[in-house]
C-alpha cells in the first residue's frame, strides 16, 4: 500500500524548520507533497484506524487522477499504538527525518493531548482524524486542527435533543466508571441541568460489560423519562440487552461511539434498540448511497474492514485537506496551509458545511469546524437495522 501511494521525492532540498530553497515548506517538491499519517494500526484501539485506511485510499485515488495541482501525495505511515510516547516519537521522526509537509492522523485523544506542546513547538500543520476529546482544541493551538465534533459538543447536542422532548421531565445519566465514561457522564449531567432537566439518578456502569441490573433498577426507581447513557459498544450491548427485559423502555441517548444498527447486529433483536439514539455528525444514514464511493474505496483497499461511521470519519478530514491543498495552489508553506484552512467554507460529502476561524488563543471554537450534530435512530417504518437521521424530538415524532 505504501508503495502504491508513494513517489520518490526529488527536487529542491528542504530544511526541518519548514523553509526551503525552492519557495516551499519541507516535504514539497515540484511533483510531490509528503504527508505523515498517524493511526493506532495495532493494539486495542486499532479498530479506529479504519478511518486512516479510508484516507489512504482517497489519497491514492487523487494520485491516480493526476494529484493535487499536478503533485502526487506521498504518505508516510506511522503506528502510534494509541500511546503518547510512541506518537511523540513518530511526530519527531515525521518532521526531522521524513521531512513531511504536514501530519494527518490521530485517533486517540490522550496521546494527542500529551503531544500538544511538541506539535505547537514544531509548528507543523497537524490535522486530527477522529479523536474526540475537547482538550485537544481547548486550549487551542494555532497549527492543530480538530475537525471531529468534540465530546463536549456531543454532550451539548445530547442535552439539547433531550430538552426538545417536552415530556422528558426527569432524566437520568449512566456512564462507565472509567475516565472516558465519567468525562461524558459528568458533562452530560451539567448540560442537562442547564437545560432545565430534573436529574433522576446518576449511575456508574462496568466498562467491561458486567451486571447492569443495579443501574437499570435505579433508573426504573427514579421514574426516568429519558436517559443519557455512555459506554463503548460492548458494555452498551449488555446494557441494552438487559434494559428491555427488565422494563426499562425509555428513550436512551448516547454519543457517537456506537450506533443503533450496530447494536441490532450485536443483539440480534431489533425491539431492544428501537428507542436508542446516537449522536451523529453526518447528514445521511450510514447505508445511504451518498457514501457508496467511500464504501467501495475501503473495500478495494482493505476488504477485511467493515465500512461504518468510524471509517467515514476519515473521509471528512481527507476531503477537507484535499480542498485546502487545492486552494493553496503553489504557495505550499506551513503558514499558508494554516491560513487557508481557517479561511472560507468547506463542504464534505459526509458532514456538509464546515469552517474554521482565524486563530484566537482564548477561543477553542477557532480550531473546531462547527459541524452540525444530528442523531441516528432505527427507521420506525422498517423491520431491519436501517436507520434515519433526525435533528430533534419533533423531527423524530414526524418520522414515526
Amino acid at each position: 500500500m505504501i508503495a502504491a501511494l508513494a513517489l520518490v521525492v526529488t527536487g529542491c532540498a528542504t530544511g526541518p524548520a519548514g523553509d526551503s530553497e525552492g519557495g516551499y515548506s519541507q516535504g514539497v517538491t515540484d511533483d510531490t507533497i509528503k504527508i505523515g499519517m498517524l493511526a493506532p494500526y495495532s493494539g486495542n484501539a486499532s479498530v479506529y484506524s479504519k478511518a486512516q485506511r479510508l484516507a489512504e485510499m482517497m489519497y491514492q485515488e487523487i494520485n491516480e487522477n493526476g494529484g493535487i495541482n499536478g503533485r502526487q501525495i506521498e504518505l508516510v505511515l506511522g503506528d502510534d499504538n494509541c500511546d503518547a510516547a510512541s506518537m511523540q516519537g513518530l511526530i519527531r521522526k515525521f518532521v526531522e527525518q521524513d521531512q513531511v509537509f504536514m501530519i494527518h492522523g490521530g485517533s486517540c485523544s490522550n496521546a494527542i493531548i500529551a503531544s500538544k506542546p511538541l506539535i505547537e513547538d514544531l509548528g507543523i500543520p497537524f490535522l486530527v482524524v477522529n479523536a474526540a476529546s475537547a482538550a485537544i482544541s481547548d486550549p487551542p493551538v494555532r497549527n492543530l486542527f480538530h475537525p471531529k465534533p468534540t465530546a463536549a459538543e456531543q454532550v451539548e447536542a445530547i442535552a439539547g435533543f433531550i430538552a426538545s422532548n417536552e415530556d422528558a421531565k426527569t432524566v437520568s445519566v449512566a456512564a462507565t466508571s472509567d475516565e472516558w465514561g465519567q468525562g461524558f457522564g459528568t458533562a452530560a449531567q451539567t448540560e442537562l441541568e442547564k437545560a432545565g432537566a430534573s436529574i433522576g439518578t446518576v449511575e456508574e456502569l462496568d466498562p467491561e460489560g458486567g451486571d447492569m441490573t443495579p443501574a437499570i433498577r435505579k433508573l426504573l426507581n427514579a421514574n426516568s423519562d429519558m436517559a443519557a447513557v455512555f459506554a463503548y459498544p460492548q458494555p452498551m450491548t449488555v446494557f441494552l440487552g438487559a434494559a428491555g427485559p427488565q422494563g426499562l423502555d425509555i428513550p436512551i441517548v448516547t454519543g457517537d461511539g456506537t450506533r443503533p444498527d450496530e447494536q441490532v447486529e450485536r443483539l440480534g433483536d431489533r425491539a431492544l434498540v428501537e428507542n436508542f439514539f446516537s449522536a451523529y455528525s453526518y447528514t445521511a444514514p450510514i447505508d445511504d448511497p451518498a457514501y457508496d464511493h467511500h464504501r467501495e474505496l475501503l473495500k478495494d483497499g482493505f476488504p477485511e474492514l467493515q465500512f461504518d461511521s468510524v471509517a467515514l470519519e476519515g473521509a471528512v478530514s481527507t476531503e477537507f485537506n484535499i480542498e485546502v491543498l487545492k486552494r493553496m495552489g503553489d504557495d505550499l508553506t506551513w503558514d499558508n496551509w494554516i491560513k487557508t484552512a481557517e479561511t472560507g467554507t468547506y463542504t464534505t460529502i459526509p458532514s456538509g458545511e464546515m469552517s474554521f476561524q482565524a486563530f484566537d488563543a482564548d477561543d477553542p471554537r477557532t480550531r473546531r469546524p462547527g459541524i452540525t450534530i444530528r442523531f441516528t435512530v432505527l427507521d420506525p417504518k422498517a423491520t431491519d437495522s436501517r436507520t434515519i437521521v433526525v435533528t430533534d424530538w419533533k423531527d423524530w415524532l414526524s418520522r414515526k
